[in-house]
């Protein structure tokens, strides 16, 4: 945890939070200056900035991405929904748990979590392992890159091999931006 700083206008956030916690739940955004995969540094805005910054770049603030949830969840009012595939029982428990203030979805596995999306893909943040057994939390982004396409830019990435996981991520960007994974 820690308190997010304001690349604009240097503002702090007014609490210690998850890094996706105050993006979904206090309204603050990433800068699109920002070197997501190498640095927290100048990621975040905060919701005042972002407003601005959504106004004068009305193109790049949300980009259209077609939408076409087969089946949607009634969310109980207020509460944002988060995907957790976490292959560590113990782990997914409790980040879960961490995450109690959500409602959260969990998997046990990629292709848990792609079951789960072809029945009800409306989260507003998918949070995964880097590394899993079978598919990968990047492969795992990367298919949902090309099947759920409003869901990639709500990925957040946990794991305890940062060196090796930054490397997996990277590689996985790389393949969605030259086409070459497989469409489920």
């Amino acid at each position: 945890m820690k308190s997010c700083q304001c690349a604009q206008c240097n503002v702090s956030s007014a609490r210690f939070a998850w890094g996706f916690a105050l993006l979904a739940r206090d309204g603050w955004d990433v800068s699109t200056n920002a070197d997501r995969l190498n640095s927290a540094d100048d990621a975040w805005l905060c919701p005042a900035c972002r407003r601005r910054a959504r106004r004068s770049q009305p193109g790049l603030a949300r980009p259209h991405l077609p939408r076409s949830t087969p089946h949607t969840h009634k969310r109980p009012s207020g509460k944002l929904r988060i995907l957790l595939v976490d292959d560590e029982e113990m782990v997914r428990r409790c980040t879960a748990r961490l995450l109690s203030d959500f409602e959260v979805v969990t998997a046990a596995n990629a292709v848990d979590a792609i079951q789960i999306l072809r029945q009800d893909s409306d989260f507003d943040a998918v949070l995964s392992d880097v590394m899993m057994p079978g598919i990968s939390g990047p492969e795992f982004y990367a298919l949902c890159y090309r099947n759920f396409p409003w869901l990639a830019p709500r990925f957040v990435f946990a794991s305890g091999n940062t060196e090796a996981a930054r490397g997996m991520v990277k590689r996985a960007v790389d393949s969605v931006e030259s086409e070459q994974m497989p469409i489920l």
